[in-house]
């Protein structure tokens, strides 16, 4: 590195021959479908290139493993005001959700089971933008072990929830160890993985 170059001005500069490249052969490609398919081709590959771009974009805020410190404020559904994730001797399961879909009652149903068989986990499934009058309907619904709170959209942002439901992992120490990258990973391959992070570390709490 030559004398008076500051690192981040190295990196910033890496970054932008990166993204240079990556549109030059983004033009090479809707030139070339252009060639092939004319130009209702090239809309269709723009507008699919924007959505993967605006995605790279917005997961580039995603926290590291690692990261600590990561507080964010919650309700429970009694309107105690809570500190997320709760620290203790267990490792603890954030589940962020929104709505009331088929798809969002079926996944809480699995994640509740899946609370009732890890007891040594701390599960809870975090709702979005409701009241405590609201949760305790949504907690009246699922007898098992998940544990229930709310949460407002500025409170999570530093969690940034680009998709829902997403899962997040910490240790009893409150250090992320774990998170859902993508929403196509599939409700159970996520829950195995959650186990595995999460158990490990309960076996380690034990020690």
């Amino acid at each position: 590195m030559s004398e008076g170059t500051a690192p981040g001005g190295v990196c910033q500069r890496r970054r932008t021959r990166i993204v240079l490249v990556l549109a030059s052969v983004l033009a090479v490609e809707l030139v070339a479908l252009w060639f092939l398919g004319g130009s209702r081709w090239v809309e269709a590959a723009a507008s699919t290139a924007k959505s993967h771009v605006a995605a790279w974009w917005v997961s580039r805020r995603d926290l590291r493993v690692g990261a600590r410190d990561v507080w964010f404020h919650a309700t429970n559904a009694s309107a105690d005001r809570l500190t997320m994730p709760p620290l203790g001797h267990r490792p603890v399961v954030l589940v962020l959700f929104g709505g009331c879909s088929g798809c969002t009652m079926e996944a809480l149903r699995r994640w509740d089971r899946f609370a009732s068989q890890h007891k040594d986990l701390d599960v809870w499934a975090v709702r979005l933008a409701t009241s405590p009058r609201s949760l305790r309907r949504w907690e009246a619904k699922f007898p098992g072990a998940l544990k229930w709170a709310t949460a407002s959209l500025e409170d999570v942002r530093p969690l940034n929830v680009r998709f829902v439901p997403r899962v997040y992992v910490f240790d009893s120490t409150g250090r992320l160890v774990w998170l859902q990258r993508d929403q196509g990973g599939g409700g159970e391959a996520v829950r195995r993985q959650v186990a595995e992070v999460a158990l490990a570390k309960a076996r380690e709490v034990k020690r």
